[in-house]
């Protein structure tokens, strides 16, 4: 079911044509913060709700999608902090999906297999990260927004973005490197 099923089809039907085109890209975005289908959806729909409510007229803004962008990142900001204030632990486990491969041609079984291991492993390595890390790395070197999108984005200073940035890839640098043994034991011929 759409998201945008959820509003009354006579009202403002102007706000369902201006956020229709961004609605992939939020739900891409939210399922890199949330690593859950239903919780990228729920993500989403949150923010549709709430931006319905408040009637933000979206073609009155000059940068639609870095502002959308900005909203997910901050409802992503507010959700987790609610859950971090629950004394139980709400966070899904299940979350084990691998990211994507990028373009990459007709690739024998064994590399398919290999890219998707590496993919995953990153992946879970990703999500040990603070949200705002989660955050940095997914929409920069994932997604491709530019330092000065990000600082759009997020409403940070250029030069805080670059530091985090960098701290951010450090710690899965650190990260990665620990678990270089474990990483590549499906590889190792015994």
């Amino acid at each position: 079911m759409s998201v945008l099923n959820f509003f009354k089809p006579n009202k403002k039907q102007s706000f369902t044509s201006a956020v229709r085109p961004h609605l992939d890209r939020l739900y891409r975005q939210a399922y890199r913060f949330t690593q859950n289908q239903d919780d990228a959806e729920d993500l989403v729909q949150e923010l549709l709700l709430r931006l319905y409510e408040k009637d933000i007229e979206l073609t009155e803004i000059d940068k639609p999608a870095s502002w959308l962008l900005r909203s997910l990142y901050n409802q992503f900001i507010n959700n987790y902090r609610k859950k971090n204030r629950l004394p139980i632990d709400n966070k899904d486990s299940e979350s084990e999906e691998i990211i994507d491969s990028l373009g990459h041609e007709q690739a024998s079984p064994h590399k398919q297999f290999e890219t998707n291991y590496i993919n995953h492993h990153l992946q879970s390595l990703i999500v040990r990260l603070n949200p705002d890390q989660q955050a940095l790395i997914s929409l920069h070197d994932i997604e491709g927004h530019s330092l000065s999108e990000l600082s759009e984005i997020m409403n940070l200073p250029l030069g805080t973005l670059k530091s985090r940035l960098h701290r951010a890839r450090n710690t899965l640098r650190e990260q990665l490197s620990s678990n270089k043994t474990e990483l590549m034991e499906p590889f190792v011929k015994t």
